[in-house]
């Protein structure tokens, strides 16, 4: 058995590394010797592998059955438009060429491209992490709900929900959400968490000690924040948050911020709050070096704004 496996994201980007890729090799583990699972992922600029990097990626994933699958992203437009066109088409190719059994999407945004592929195909739907993306992104100030790009997501997500053979959401609050929102009815509906490989996040005092010694911050309170900002996370009352605590602790706090967020931005949001550079280091830092930050760190944030939606969805984070 041949399984696709659709997502919108790049293939270095943590939510493939440490979210999908996880549950994908378990999956390919139950197909047996001979069953083969196709990844597709959506690159964006920001991610971007060369040739090289990309074959190499390639070629130990194959070692497990795996094949990777990518197309270049674009911003929603006319130029995205027709880019999603030629994707479907291929695919529609490689179903029928590999005799694929399933389509298998992560989240509702992969889940619209599942959905057609699987009225083109007939071929079973199943939506993973299946959670709210168009009201989340009116609620969140993103889109407008009269916005062309709400509508058409917002459509689909009601096209998939009714279609999919087989959701595996993230509560069980959205077997109701859907049901109101979609009209969907689930013959097959299943929860999973939101699982962190403990082994990777395993603390101890010895490699605490020496990553704070390494950090020079042996003395100092460590705040820890890894992820975007804005868009669904907070901004500004994050800084508001960085404010507060540099009244409290003065001198003694110490932010590491791991964030594709431009520095110089972050440079001018902490001087409009008169908080000394020295305070915080900005950096964006691949998924395997974020372990260590956890462990020497004294508190962490996740500032996702509490939109009504989020109610349905289970931070990563």
């Amino acid at each position: 058995m041949n399984i696709l496996v659709v997502t919108y994201w790049s293939y270095r980007d943590a939510l493939i590394q440490t979210y999908t890729l996880p549950y994908v090799r378990l999956i390919r583990n139950r197909l047996g010797d001979s069953g083969k699972i196709y990844l597709l992922t959506i690159e964006n600029q920001f991610h971007r592998m060369d040739e090289q990097a990309w074959k190499a990626a390639c070629t130990k994933m194959e070692q497990e059955n795996i094949y990777l699958i990518r197309f270049k992203y674009d911003h929603f437009g006319l130029k995205m438009a027709f880019r999603f066109f030629g994707i479907v088409s291929k695919l529609i190719r490689l179903i029928k060429k590999e005799k694929i059994a399933f389509i298998h999407s992560w989240c509702m945004t992969a889940g619209a491209l599942g959905y057609i592929l699987s009225v083109f195909t007939k071929k079973p739907l199943i939506i993973d992490s299946y959670e709210p993306h168009a009201d989340s992104m009116v609620e969140n100030g993103t889109w407008t709900r009269s916005g062309i790009k709400y509508k058409i997501l917002s459509w689909l997500e009601k096209k998939q929900s009714r279609k999919a053979k087989t959701v595996i959401a993230l509560t069980e609050g959205m077997k109701d959400y859907g049901s109101r929102k979609y009209g969907a009815s689930f013959d097959h509906y299943y929860v999973k968490p939101a699982m962190v490989n403990l082994e990777k996040f395993e603390w101890n005092e010895e490699t605490y000690q020496g990553l704070r010694k390494k950090h020079e911050v042996e003395d100092r309170v460590v705040c820890l924040y890894a992820g975007k900002l804005g868009g669904i996370y907070l901004e500004e009352e994050v800084f508001d948050f960085f404010e507060t605590a540099y009244d409290h602790w003065k001198d003694r706090l110490k932010i590491f911020l791991l964030t594709d967020k431009n520095p110089e931005d972050v440079k001018q949001m902490m001087k409009k709050r008169n908080i000394p550079e020295t305070i915080m280091e900005t950096r964006f830092v691949n998924y395997n070096d974020i372990p260590p930050y956890f462990t020497l760190a004294d508190f962490a944030i996740n500032p996702v704004k509490p939109v009504p939606s989020k109610r349905y969805c289970t931070s990563i984070k």
